[in-house]
């Protein structure tokens, strides 16, 4: 709960800046609201563009209700995204962009555990709180220009699958014979630059 009010925080500071004023490498220029895809029920986040628009990099808070997940649940995850190919429509006002990514994550809650104990075999309770995600996603962007500076809004779906489900599914000990579409999430997003 104290990050999400951090991060609520964050962006009425940045209503506050000169808009003239150029950003510091520190400074995100991107919101995010995500629905599922591992990293919790709902998501927020803020972060930055790199290299020409072709790398991002986002810090998320996610959370996870009690009705939903049997017990309340607080994720932090960090996201980066490799934009591999961007279709232009529209005079460039709508674009397409295809992207690869890696997320790595952490969640909070009683029933995990970041290290194993010393009594307890590592075999029988590995650390089970810290998460790896590879994911593919495809987004649609909306350009505008707003006073002047250029601005974008974007929809965005990703597939991806858990660490732990990718090491059951290629293990050569995998009995129950999982199929792949047992083991791939799906999650949804909006993208405002701010």
């Amino acid at each position: 709960m104290k990050a999400l009010i951090l991060i609520l925080m964050s962006f009425s500071t940045f209503g506050m800046e000169n808009q003239n004023e150029r950003r510091g490498w520190y400074f995100p220029e991107q919101a995010k609201l995500q629905v599922a895809g591992n990293i919790g029920f709902l998501s927020i986040g803020l972060g930055k563009r790199f290299f020409n628009d072709k790398w991002e990099s986002d810090i998320f808070y996610g959370y996870v209700p009690s009705q939903v997940g049997g017990t309340a649940i607080d994720t932090y995850a960090f996201k980066n995204s490799y934009i591999y190919y961007r279709s232009r429509f529209n005079d460039s006002k709508i674009q397409f962009p295809f992207y690869i990514g890696a997320v790595l994550f952490y969640v909070d809650d009683v029933k995990v555990n970041t290290i194993t104990r010393d009594s307890v075999q590592l075999y029988d309770y590995p650390p089970n709180s810290v998460h790896g995600m590879p994911y593919l996603g495809l987004a649609m962007q909306f350009f505008n220009n707003f006073s002047g500076k250029k601005k974008r809004a974007s929809i965005y779906m990703e597939v991806g699958a858990l660490d732990i489900y990718l090491e059951d599914y290629f293990s050569e000990q995998n009995d129950e014979e999982m199929e792949w579409h047992e083991i791939i999430n799906i999650a949804f997003g909006l993208s405002f630059h701010i």
